[in-house]
């Protein structure tokens, strides 16, 4: 580290809808000496970028680790001096290459004010810079080449003037499924059954658009639905651990409607899963990671 203490990290890895984690030690140094757990402030391909903070220091290192590729082992290696900007959650992308580090200025031209709650790489040396708030788009820059930064607005349907503030991460996610650039949002219900404060509805859907640069096709939604509407039969693996409401018979079923759900993950590999975490309720200890088949609107296990 910056202090010369050691530090050893470890991957333990897992296809979503699995969680990974991370594993940081530092041999010579007591935990309570760590300010607060290391964060993963981006992750690409084999690259990963973390923060260590430091207790009673106003010290943040940052370290690339790059996974086992080939014959080669991981490795680590700390980021010295970093810019400025890098201090600021979910203000940096990682873009995989072989060349080594180098630091050149992008010229945006005139932009408003951009709020970056997310930063993601996109293809052919394209960064993408969300900001879901005031400026409501994707700041797109080319950091390789010599295309001028331009902004792609956000669909319209997607603007939601209520969520100006607090972790949009909680809302909506983004990534590059199948070639086209996708964006999951959850959005509270305001009708239906199970729309009070209490026992919430939530309407999820998906866009995409084919190029983030020549918006050849525009975006389109291509999913829809509505929590209280998923399907959940025996055919789901731990159908008991969702809360039941009884149906016309009066016999229980298990429903998602209940559920209070956060943090939709879109699937890389199948553009029509998304995979958001559900609570049966807010103190509930428990959490379960929900796959969801938007296609056919079925929840596929948990």
């Amino acid at each position: 580290m910056s202090s010369g203490e050691a530090i050893r990290v470890t991957f333990c890895t897992a296809p979503r809808p699995l969680v990974s984690y991370i594993c940081v030690w530092c041999p010579d140094l007591a935990p309570t000496k760590l300010g607060m757990e290391p964060t993963v402030e981006a992750a690409e391909a084999d690259l990963v970028l973390f923060r260590v903070p430091l207790s009673g220091f106003c010290q943040r290192d940052l370290f690339v680790y790059k996974a086992r590729s080939g014959g080669e082992g991981p490795s680590l290696w700390r980021v010295e001096d970093p810019d400025p900007y890098m201090l600021y959650r979910h203000s940096t992308a990682l873009l995989a290459r072989r060349d080594k580090w180098a630091s050149s200025p992008v010229s945006l031209g005139k932009l408003h004010v951009h709020m970056t709650a997310n930063a993601i790489a996109l293809e052919g040396g394209l960064l993408g810079f969300v900001d879901p708030w005031r400026w409501r788009g994707i700041l797109v820059c080319d950091v390789l080449g010599c295309k001028r930064g331009h902004h792609l607005p956000l669909p319209q349907h997607l603007i939601r003037l209520d969520k100006l503030q607090g972790e949009p991460l909680l809302y909506w996610d983004i990534a590059v499924v199948k070639g086209r650039l996708t964006f999951v949002e959850l959005h509270r219900s305001i009708s239906g059954p199970d729309s009070s404060f209490n026992c919430p509805s939530w309407d999820v859907s998906t866009w995409s658009i084919s190029s983030p640069w020549e918006e050849q096709d525009g975006w389109r939604m291509d999913y829809m639905i509505s929590t209280r509407n998923i399907t959940v039969d025996e055919n789901t693996a731990n159908v008991d651990l969702p809360p039941k409401l009884q149906d016309n018979g009066g016999m229980p079923k298990p429903s998602l409607g209940r559920l209070g759900i956060a943090h939709p993950t879109l699937s890389l590999s199948d553009s029509h899963v998304v995979y958001p975490m559900g609570k049966a309720g807010d103190w509930d200890k428990k959490t379960l990671v929900l796959s969801v088949d938007m296609r056919n609107e079925r929840l596929q296990g948990d």
